[in-house]
């Protein structure tokens, strides 16, 4: 599925309501952020969990300043900001760089949600040990 970059809240909306029970996880980020070290890692963060999640974990990346209103509609304050959704319900959230963090929620989130779970692909431990560092 790759990781889905959405640019409106409609198609955020859209995405959130379209994937039912599946874990969603948004990642809200700003382009001034994308510059440093912490940003900038959280991309290559993403992209290992896009392989080691393959099918389990709908991952999608929306811009904190382009999409304003809807970050500030749930309570984003910082960037990075991860949310969690399921059946379109924020279930969790993360803020900061945090990959250790990020994975512990993304395993804890896939563990309450039964049909997810069997759907869990570990497809490599460099996906894991990027996740790590």
């Amino acid at each position: 599925m790759g990781i889905q970059e959405v640019k409106t809240a409609e198609a955020l909306d859209g995405l959130l309501k379209a994937s039912d029970s599946a874990l969603v996880l948004v990642y809200f980020w700003a382009e001034f952020h994308e510059a440093c070290k912490p940003g900038g890692q959280m991309d290559q963060v993403l992209k290992a969990l896009e392989s080691k999640y393959q099918s389990g974990v709908v991952l999608v990346k929306a811009e904190a300043e382009q999409l304003a209103t809807t970050a500030e509609a749930y309570g984003v304050t910082m960037v990075p900001t991860f949310l969690f959704f399921k059946g379109g319900n924020k279930v969790d959230s993360l803020e900061g760089a945090k990959p250790k963090e990020l994975l512990a929620k993304i395993e804890a989130n896939l563990r309450t949600t039964t049909s997810s779970s069997k759907n869990v692909t570990a497809k490599s431990s460099a996906a894991t040990t990027a996740l790590a560092d």
